[in-house]
């Protein structure tokens, strides 16, 4: 139910409004009375008819300036750990059925409840206008015996004024009660959206522990979320148990602060309250519209902006497993990597020129690659524009990401060439 202050604010606005329109004062009362709740936020498809889950697309700007540098963190750790546990069968079925089922909890102002909003006020400012003029013309005649009619009349008004009113009352509490009613619909549904991200994060963390050795698993170290750099994840990274694990593990954190999904919906918590008692909102509204003022309230609500996240990852590619065999490339990419990254100059790449080929004599890859590598680290510093470094580091995260694997001889053929000129 929305507190005083915020009638207050209503009361405020509705002023400054009405004033500017030039209507009666007694009109106030009717903006006033008739505002259950702020508005202004963008239409969402979210529970239209033909909202689908699988196909509904993000509203833009559906996420205000509140804290948006800590939602934008949130939201692109969780865009990367959701490719990791798309890989579970049951992970995208489990979400879509959450959000269909919130949306079919979804409750609105009915027309007659609107009709009451709509139209209540207007009939109780004219009213007091009559009451306020009928007071004025008892009080002239100063009990002169013509002021009975006028006393009758007034107490009919102020019977009908009273009825109006207590019509009024009921509605705005009614109101009130469907805000509420797709609050806990939205907190509900919160609960069981992190508890099927969570399940989904265990299953895909136990099973790539199991394929690590003991000492594989002493050598990782996982970050907390203050730590994590989202920009940290690209296809390289993302192809690397360590990554992997550290996005499943913030994921099974209960410390809101250290779980990307606890803190996206503590700030959309927040900025729910913000726009549920924003007056900049509530000035948005046309023609005082209560049925307008609630659906945009719903589309506010946490799981709503949740729902426009999850649907702007609808084409996110699922991360494959990773095989054993793309472990041992990894293992052996590692220190070349490194050793990439310390060589800063031609000179550099001369002194460790034979430690580095050493290092990829070692990787198991196919012979067509070995030899365009080969052929690189053999060949000139730079070629047409691009150091020996930059073409290897091309060419090895092709090793890691799969992206680069050809199919048949003349794949290898067209690679070889490729590696004798400059790379982009």
């Amino acid at each position: 139910m929305l507190s005083l202050n915020t009638y207050m604010r209503f009361n405020k606005l509705a002023d400054i409004i009405i004033e500017a329109k030039g209507e009666k004062p007694g009109q106030r009362y009717h903006s006033a009375r008739g505002s259950s709740g702020p508005a202004g936020m963008s239409s969402t498809p979210v529970g239209r008819r033909d909202f689908n889950p699988e196909l509904s697309k993000p509203v833009k700007g559906h996420i205000v300036d509140t804290k948006a540098a800590s939602v934008r963190k949130a939201e692109k750790i969780l865009r990367h750990s959701f490719r990791v546990i798309k890989a579970s069968p049951t992970f995208r079925k489990r979400i879509n059925k959450i959000l269909v089922s919130f949306d079919k909890k979804r409750k609105q102002i009915r027309s007659d409840q609107e009709k009451v909003l709509s139209y209540n006020p207007g009939h109780i400012d004219t009213l007091w206008g009559k009451k306020y003029r009928l007071q004025k013309v008892i009080q002239a005649l100063d009990g002169d015996g013509r002021e009975d009619e006028y006393i009758v009349e007034l107490e009919s008004v102020e019977e009908k004024i009273l009825k109006y009113q207590e019509d009024l009352d009921d509605v705005i509490e009614q109101v009130n009660d469907t805000i509420q009613k797709n609050e806990q619909a939205s907190t509900q549904a919160e609960g069981e959206i992190v508890k099927s991200v969570q399940r989904a994060a265990s299953e895909e963390f136990d099973d790539l522990l199991t394929k690590l050795s003991d000492r594989d698993k002493a050598q990782i170290t996982l970050r907390s979320l203050d730590q994590i750099d989202p920009d940290d994840f690209d296809e390289e990274t993302m192809n690397q148990d360590e990554y992997r694990l550290e996005l499943l593990n913030v994921l099974l954190s209960d410390n809101k602060n250290d779980n990307p999904i606890l803190k996206f919906f503590d700030l959309m918590n927040v900025q729910y309250e913000e726009a549920k008692g924003s007056d900049t909102h509530f000035a948005g509204v046309k023609n005082n519209t209560q049925n307008v003022s609630v659906e945009m309230l719903f589309n506010r609500l946490p799981t709503s902006a949740f729902s426009f996240f999850y649907n702007a990852t609808h084409d996110d590619v699922p991360l494959s497993r990773i095989s054993s065999k793309k472990r041992k490339q990894v293992k052996a990419y590692t220190p070349i990597k490194k050793l990439l990254n310390d060589i800063k100059s031609e000179a550099d790449f001369d002194d460790h020129k034979q430690e580095l080929k050493d290092l990829i004599d070692d990787l198991d890859v196919d012979p067509g690659r070995m030899r365009a590598l080969q052929d690189i680290i053999s060949g000139p510093y730079k070629r047409r524009g691009a150091t020996v470094i930059q073409r290897l580091t091309g060419m090895l995260r092709g090793v890691i990401t799969e992206k680069c694997v050809p199919d048949s001889s003349a794949d290898w053929l067209v690679l070889e060439i490729l590696s004798k000129t400059s790379a982009d």
